[in-house]
């Protein structure tokens, strides 16, 4: 497992790579992504681990974060993962 900084992400543009392709640019072979989307108040946050050289879904959830602690969220997010 090699974990790598957001901050070494935060110059690609999700429109103009693929998943595949972020992947040989950073030199992994997982890829965790998230989507939010707010609604009436609160946060939808779409989470998928993708393994790139099978291009498959490994782990997907949708989490409703109305009134959610940010660390607890944090605390679950990496057991699940």
């Amino acid at each position: 497992l090699k974990p790598i900084s957001f901050f070494s992400t935060k110059g690609y543009d999700p429109k103009k790579f693929t998943p595949q392709e972020y992947g040989r640019k950073l030199g992994v072979d997982f890829l965790l992504l998230g989507k939010t989307l707010e609604i009436n108040g609160h946060a939808i946050l779409r989470i998928q681990l993708l393994e790139l050289r099978k291009d498959k879904i490994l782990w997907g959830e949708t989490f409703d974060l109305e009134g959610e602690d940010l660390i607890a969220f944090q605390r679950l997010l990496s057991q699940r993962v």
